[in-house]
Formats: C-alpha cells, structure tokens, sequence
C-alpha cells in the first residue's frame, strides 16, 4: 500500500511539473506571437511608405531616393526600374 501510494504522489509530481513546462512554453509563444504581430505591423507601414514613394515617383517622372528605418538602408528607384541600388 505504501508502494502505491509512493507512486501516486511521484505521478502527481511529474504532472505538476509538466503542467508547469507546458505552461511556460504557452506564454513563450505568446511573446513570440506579439513579437510577430509588431514586425508584421512595421512592416505594413514600410509598405504604406514604398507605395506612396512609387505613387510621388511616377507622378515626378525622376529618381527617388527612399529610406527604410525599419531595415535601415537608402534604395534609389526610378520610373523603369523599381530599385536601381539599395545599401
């Protein structure tokens, strides 16, 4: 009897533990997910940004340079060709 009920508690143990992991992992995932969600908001916004530069763009006729604060680089685009150079 005492030999069950050894096992029992050990069982008991190794749930809560477990409980606890996939706990953990949850709210992990949750910070991972958020993270997602703010990159995916940045990166609409770099894209409401392209747009409007390609929209000025066209309606000059010219080159344009563009800056990208989320990735950090310059891209010169023209008329023909959407990005002639990007650093």
């Amino acid at each position: 009897m005492a030999t069950l009920l050894a096992a029992a508690d050990g069982n008991c143990i190794s749930l809560f533990i477990i409980q606890h992991e996939v706990i953990n992992i949850h709210q992990k995932l949750q910070a991972h997910l958020r993270l997602l969600e703010e990159m995916q908001r940045e990166l609409r916004q770099e894209n409401t940004f392209v747009q409007v530069c390609m929209e000025k763009l066209e309606n000059m006729g010219g080159d344009v340079l563009v800056w990208s604060p989320w990735q950090g680089k310059i891209t010169l685009m023209n008329q023909k060709n959407a990005s002639l150079y990007s650093h």
